[in-house]
């Protein structure tokens, strides 16, 4: 299919990535259901963390719920993200997500949230909003998008060419993602026409 696609003959799908607002909108939907469900059954839930966390780091679905866990919470707002075939590495979050974290994990005792839920939680969070990416991967690419952004805007205020820049700043949103920087069909799935 992928050859198929290369030469022209078959169109690629289209990878659905919400824009910013929706994204701000459903996790706002999630934050006041997660209160009322608090609320009602005095057991605390938290999608919009999980949300929050996956915008901040582009992290897998699963790597920002069930493998999160209190062991994974570092000094400094950092937190240890398990990623696929148990690669770990090591990313920066804001104070008050990390603050907001070590607190609800530290009242449940468990995991963050249980993927399944939390992906089926965004879906209707993000239809609620008006979008139409439901799915929790385009999180992950608008993630990367934003990330992709300011490293080149950094890179070329630094003095890099725009070519320079573009480059670098693609290498390192793919290795942000947990693969090699040299991964161009990631860059692609992932940036597309934004690099």
């Amino acid at each position: 299919m992928r050859k198929l696609a290369r030469e022209g003959v078959l169109h690629a799908p289209g990878r659905l990535t919400p824009s910013p607002e929706v994204v701000s909108r459903a996790i706002e939907i999630l934050r006041s259901l997660d209160h009322e469900h608090t609320v009602r059954t005095g057991q605390p839930r938290a999608y919009h963390l999980a949300a929050r966390l996956q915008q901040e780091t582009a992290g897998r679905s699963v790597s920002v719920t069930e493998r999160l866990t209190k062991d994974f919470l570092k000094e400094g707002n950092q937190t240890e993200l398990v990623g696929k075939g148990g690669r770990r590495v090591l990313v920066s979050v804001s104070a008050d997500l990390y603050d907001a974290i070590a607190a609800h994990l530290e009242s449940s005792g468990e995991i963050l949230i249980h993927r399944d839920s939390y992906r089926a939680a965004w879906r209707r969070a993000v239809l609620a909003a008006g979008g139409r990416a439901t799915g929790t991967h385009g999180l992950r690419r608008l993630s990367t998008q934003e990330f992709y952004r300011a490293e080149y805007a950094r890179l070329v205020a630094g003095g890099a060419s725009p070519a320079q820049a573009r480059l670098h700043a693609r290498a390192a949103a793919v290795e942000r993602l947990g693969h090699s920087r040299n991964r161009a069909d990631q860059a692609a799935c992932y940036l597309g026409p934004v690099a």
